[in-house]
């Protein structure tokens, strides 16, 4: 049996990844012309339920496209603002420095939740008292990538 070998074009990976709302209209972003005056900010269109986005939902979705989390808008590739009335505008600004950005799998990134009890564990035997729930002190983060040497998730890097 003979194989053919071909890479599929990166539209059709994309869409093969998530069935997402946004992701057409990311793509057709990302490939058009922005007209003269508006400084490549577009609006995203409204929810499929036609109801405007509340004030917090329209906040919300602008940040999930600026972290990568709405499908066809990559991290650090995207800038989102969203005003008090509910619209969201979103602006591509390519690939960051250093090459593309891959999307995020955040596989290469242990969320906070599974990091907070091995640094509540770390510091428990070494009989400092730390909270059961909650947000845990920045000293204490910075003290137990110090002293266990693991590398630093982008997302608790120090505070300079």
């Amino acid at each position: 049996m003979e194989i053919q070998w071909e890479k599929p074009p990166e539209k059709v990976v994309l869409r093969s990844r998530s069935n997402g709302r946004y992701l057409d209209f990311a793509l057709a972003v990302k490939e058009a012309t922005p007209p003269p005056g508006s400084e490549g900010w577009a609006i995203l269109p409204p929810q499929a339920s036609g109801q405007p986005r509340t004030e917090k939902s329209a906040k919300g979705m602008a940040q999930n496209i600026k972290r990568g989390k709405v499908a066809g808008f990559v991290a650090g590739e995207w800038d989102a603002i969203a005003d008090d009335s509910g619209k969201v505008w979103v602006r591509y600004k390519g690939p960051q420095e250093g090459g593309a950005v891959k999307e995020p799998d955040h596989d290469d990134e242990p969320p906070q939740d599974n990091l907070a009890p091995k640094i509540r564990g770390w510091a428990r035997d070494r009989g400092i008292e730390v909270p059961e729930r909650g947000r845990l002190p920045r000293d204490l983060i910075d003290r137990y990538f110090e002293d266990t040497g693991e590398v630093r998730p982008p997302s608790l890097r120090a505070v300079q």
